[in-house]
């Protein structure tokens, strides 16, 4: 008798998309939405404000405060590597980050 493996259910598998801002007020909006209408509806956004001095750390807040699947972190001017490195480095033993 031939068993079948289960077929995993299309969305399971967790995609994390990280967003490095820095002083991105005028084009972030547009960047978000995208992320954040794709169909597979298992993902987390990561914001990272990069020490932003224009209004992108309000958006953020406002996309974390209505999406549950939006994170915002913040931290001093270091450049678009140290954005990403510091969202990776916030993760926890179970995969998510903390905010």
């Amino acid at each position: 008798m031939n068993s079948v493996a289960p077929v995993p259910e299309p969305d399971a598998t967790l995609v994390s998309v990280v967003m490095p801002v820095y002083n991105a007020q005028a084009t972030m909006v547009r960047s978000i939405d995208s992320v954040l209408a794709q169909t597979h509806r298992q993902l987390e956004l990561i914001l990272v404000d990069d020490g932003s001095r224009d209004g992108s750390a309000a958006i953020m807040d406002a996309y974390a405060a209505r999406d549950a699947r939006v994170v915002a972190v913040r931290q001093p001017n270091g450049g678009v590597a140290a954005a990403r490195n510091r969202s990776t480095n916030r993760r926890s033993a179970a995969g998510s980050v903390s905010p």
